[in-house]
């Protein structure tokens, strides 16, 4: 049995959805002594509006806060298309990185889900980036 979505008429409760999946996760050391954090960032022009036909801008950032380099880094970000019109890459690849630098990686995605009494709206569950390296 499948339950019906759950309508969000608060957006509110959809940021804070997402905001516990941008949860940043530190990846751990290698031999090198690269010490990696990894943060996904969700930003709109309206703090906190997700909705339709309002784009959210992406950022992936990956800081080396270690001595040494990370090589062959690998971000992935996939967004459901059938909900989402994507601007941008939802992947990117980085050859190396050094200890104590920043590199980031944006993209835009806009919801095109809409609400009509036929099709209430949607309850898109928020999701992790990867890092791989």
């Amino acid at each position: 049995e499948n339950p019906t979505p759950t309508p969000i008429r608060n957006t509110m409760s959809f940021s804070i959805l997402l905001l516990i999946s941008m949860v940043s996760h530190l990846i751990p050391a290698d031999a090198s002594e690269a010490k990696i954090i990894f943060r996904k960032s969700l930003h709109t022009e309206i703090p906190y509006t997700y909705a339709a036909d309002f784009p959210i801008n992406i950022t992936l950032g990956i800081h080396n806060i270690g001595t040494g380099s990370a090589y062959n880094l690998k971000t992935s970000d996939p967004w459901p298309r059938q909900y989402f019109e994507i601007d941008g890459e939802t992947e990117a690849e980085f050859a190396e990185i050094k200890g104590g630098e920043t590199l980031e990686h944006n993209f835009t995605v806009t919801p095109k889900f809409d609400a009509t009494p036929e099709k209430p709206l949607l309850y898109v569950r928020g999701f992790s980036a990867e890092l791989s390296f």
